[in-house]
């Protein structure tokens, strides 16, 4: 899985619309657009395409090395990280035409570090991220809050209690702001014991206040993907988290849902095949009746036949259908459809 391979660069080197208003747990209707995703090519390298959700009319965004892939709220534009000519990972913003690209110029935290950008605001005015150091300073890695505008740093949200150590790259990873924009969900990673604390490293999902109160669990550790392609979802009605677990399986994907107290646990079966397949980076479609997600099936841990792509179901996982395939994917993302003037 030549996809994990770059996505470690990015964990070594971290060593880590409109407003909505509307009652908590609310979403005006939204309809369903364009997919994002990025596709690694043979020497490692992500490509970010836009394409119709059945995969149709795909067109590459004039960018290399850049991932993931973030709708803005309205369809009009992607967030991205570009990595790294010149420098660490940073984010960046390009219309979905592939006019206007734009690095983000961010100040108020250090230019060596690694930054990158999971989420934008429901009204589009902030950015969620990821900050890790590449020495051995980590005293800033957290999660912090950007300004689109400028890029100055708002907020920080999070102080990372598990700091690397050897090859576990630690580090909260940003998910997804809820749909009135009060709270937001992450991933918190911590190292297992032993020699090599990344072989049996476990992430839980926590859900604090955008404004820093609030923190608390809302699975236990060992259950949520807790590698650097974790991702998180809020359902557009407010009520689950859709998220990728650590656990592949014979008989589904193993994408689960909770409610954002923590409770209504429960998984979304998806029918693959085969006696292999592991799912992650999963995401709601806008109107909340669908899922896409990346998906890796193979015969066995070996992954002999394997294949990797793209794919969408029903909310509930009926309905599965291949989008792409053939290649090294990571973070797909499903945008509204863009409104005109």
């Amino acid at each position: 899985m030549r996809r994990l391979i770059v996505l470690g660069l990015f964990a070594a080197l971290a060593a880590l619309g409109v407003l909505f208003a509307v009652p908590a747990g609310a979403a005006p209707l939204r309809v369903n657009g364009q997919i994002a995703y990025t596709l690694f090519d043979q020497d490692g390298v992500p490509h970010v395409f836009v394409a119709n959700p059945d995969g149709e009319n795909a067109n590459e965004l004039p960018v290399d090395g850049a991932s993931p892939s973030v709708w803005s709220p309205g369809g009009g534009q992607i967030l991205l990280t570009v990595c790294c000519p010149s420098g660490a990972p940073k984010p960046a913003i390009i219309n979905a035409d592939g006019t206007g690209f734009n690095l983000l110029n961010v100040s108020g935290l250090p230019a060596d570090g690694v930054l990158v950008c999971r989420a934008w605001s429901p009204d589009a005015s902030q950015l969620l991220c990821q900050f890790g150091g590449t020495g051995p300073d980590h005293s800033l890695d957290g999660i912090y809050t950007i300004r689109v505008s400028d890029g100055a740093v708002l907020k920080r949200l999070t102080v990372n209690p598990y700091p690397p150590t050897g090859n576990f790259g630690g580090g909260d990873i940003p998910g997804d702001y809820s749909p009135d924009g009060s709270q937001f969900v992450f991933m918190r990673a911590k190292p297992g014991a032993g020699p090599a604390p990344d072989r049996n490293q476990s992430g839980a999902l926590f859900v604090e206040n955008i404004d820093g109160t609030g923190l608390h669990q809302i699975t236990p550790y060992g259950l949520a993907n807790s590698h650097d392609h974790a991702s998180e979802s809020w359902s557009p009605d407010g009520n689950e988290i859709l998220f990728a677990t650590d656990h592949p399986n014979s008989t589904g994907g193993q994408l689960d849902v909770v409610h954002p107290d923590g409770t209504g646990l429960r998984p979304i079966p998806l029918h693959v095949g085969g006696d292999y397949s592991f799912a992650f980076a999963p995401g709601w479609s806008p109107d909340g009746t669908k899922i896409i997600f990346a998906l890796f099936t193979g015969t066995g841990r070996s992954g002999k036949g394997a294949d990797e792509g793209i794919y969408t179901a029903n909310a509930d996982g009926s309905d599965l259908t291949q989008t792409t395939g053939g290649g090294g994917y990571d973070l797909p993302d499903w945008g509204e459809h863009a409104l005109t003037p």
